[in-house]
């Protein structure tokens, strides 16, 4: 088991949060309230999350990805992937998600897709994965 860690990087109207370790339930409370502490910040435009060293991501993990990506859109702010492993990759599209995020890990963008939690009665095609998850363009 690899324990998890969490480091910003503020730089400007950028701030880079570098995650290591599993990234699983004990820890998206954590990751949620650090990113939204420098989402509050009027001067931070873009998050940026690095993932090269997260070594486990579950369910959880990716919802708190959502949760801050769904943050960030409401703010009229920007959310970029970067470094992100094979199996993260892997993780993004099985679920569906991996459409959903900006990844820059190699140079190229996700599409501009937002992902918002809808009534009860959303349908299966909106969300393959969760029928209250919908993907929506922005």
């Amino acid at each position: 088991m690899t324990e998890f860690s969490i480091r910003a990087v503020a730089n400007g109207p950028q701030c880079e949060l570098v995650l290591s370790g599993e990234v699983d339930l004990k820890v998206t409370e954590t990751l949620i309230r650090v990113a939204h502490s420098h989402l509050a910040d009027a001067g931070v435009q873009c998050l940026s999350v690095d993932l090269g060293a997260v070594t486990f991501m579950d369910s959880t993990g990716l919802g708190a990805l959502v949760a801050i990506r769904n943050a960030v859109n409401e703010q009229g702010k920007e959310m970029v992937l970067g470094n992100v492993p094979d199996r993260i990759r892997q993780l993004l599209g099985i679920t569906g998600l991996a459409g959903v995020f900006a990844i820059n890990s190699d140079g190229a963008s996700g599409s501009t897709l937002s992902v918002q939690q809808s009534a009860a009665g959303g349908s299966e095609a909106d969300a393959p994965t969760d029928p209250q998850l919908r993907i929506v363009p922005s």
